[in-house]
């Protein structure tokens, strides 16, 4: 029997910060102080608005891993 392990990791807030994307690509600087869910969505006029300058291969190609990104996947890749 072939047995293997699976790990699936959030990127938002573990890896990556899409809010902090999602504020350039909207032009806007997020504040940094504590923040609700529906901050961006109420800074860009709406959900429709949010997602359409979060959108598209572009916007998830360039997303930037958080400086601890690297070592944290090599700890659990190296953990087998």
């Amino acid at each position: 029997m072939n047995k293997f392990n699976f790990l699936a990791i959030d990127l938002d807030g573990v890896c990556i910060s899409m809010g902090e994307a999602a504020a350039q690509a909207h032009g806007l600087t997020l504040p940094t102080n504590n923040i609700t869910d529906d901050f961006l969505y109420n800074a860009v006029g709406g959900k429709k608005m949010f997602w359409k300058k979060c959108s598209g291969h572009e916007f998830w190609a360039n997303l930037k891993p958080y400086v601890w990104t690297s070592k944290l996947l090599k700890t659990i890749n190296d953990s087998g």
